[in-house]
This record gives structure tokens, sequence and C-alpha cells, in this order.
């Protein structure tokens, strides 16, 4: 979560083969509306997907807001997000092996966009070069 613990990473992967950094990127206004329609059940607590409307598909209670979700909470993880991990990702960001991918698409469309750029940037070399 921090620039220190990457260097650290770094050097714990030294010698193991390409370390891969993925950075999805999702607008603001988009997690923000995610995150507003996030529910889970307020008696099993299972974590709602959409098609769920007013009731738990497990174990038909009601669905709530996730109180960590509130707007003030959600506006402090996007202030850490800007402090303290952006600079990871600008950290990353040159190295051969870091992707960017769209996280504004579907579920199955960015996790095969997360598989390509693993396998794709699996294969580069130290320099930079392609195996």
């Amino acid at each position: 979560r921090t620039v220190t613990q990457a260097t650290a990473l770094d050097r714990i992967m030294d010698g193991r083969g390409p370390l891969v950094v993925i950075d999805i990127v999702v607008p603001e206004d988009v997690l923000l509306r995610r995150l507003a329609a996030r529910r889970i059940c307020g008696s099993c607590g299972v974590n709602a997907p959409v098609e769920w409307v007013s009731a738990c598909g497990v174990c038909g209670g009601a669905l709530v807001h996730r109180t960590d979700d509130s707007d003030g909470i959600v506006a402090g993880r996007l202030e850490v997000y800007h402090r303290q991990t952006k600079p990871i990702v600008e950290f990353y960001a040159g190295r051969p092996t870091f992707r960017t991918i769209d996280g504004n698409q579907p579920p199955d469309i960015v996790t095969a966009a997360m598989d390509a750029a693993i396998r794709e940037a699996s294969v580069v070399v130290p320099g930079g070069a392609r195996a």
C-alpha cells in the first residue's frame, strides 16, 4: 500500500520472475455509483448480486446498504487512493510488466483482459525485451 512496501516487494521478487502489476482504472463517478448500489443481507450478511432486488437469495432476509459504503467512508477511501495507491501506480508505471485495464466494463471482459495482460507481461524479460 506504500512505495516503501513496493520497494520491499521488488527485493523479495528479485530473481523470481517478472512482477506483473495491473492497474484497473474506473472513473470515480462510476465507482461512486457502484458503491452506492451495493447491498448485503441484513440477516446473514451475504453480499447481494445486482439481480437480488429486495430479498436475499440465500435466506430471504432484507437487503440493506453496506455501512462501509457511506458517502464519508467512500470519500475517505478515494483520498487514501490518491495519497497512497496512486504513487505506487506511478512507481510501477514505467516498467515493461505494468499494464492498465479499463475496469469500466462487464466483469467477464475485465477478467479476460487481466488474464491476457498477465500472459503478455509474463513473457517480458529484463531490459524490456520479449522472450
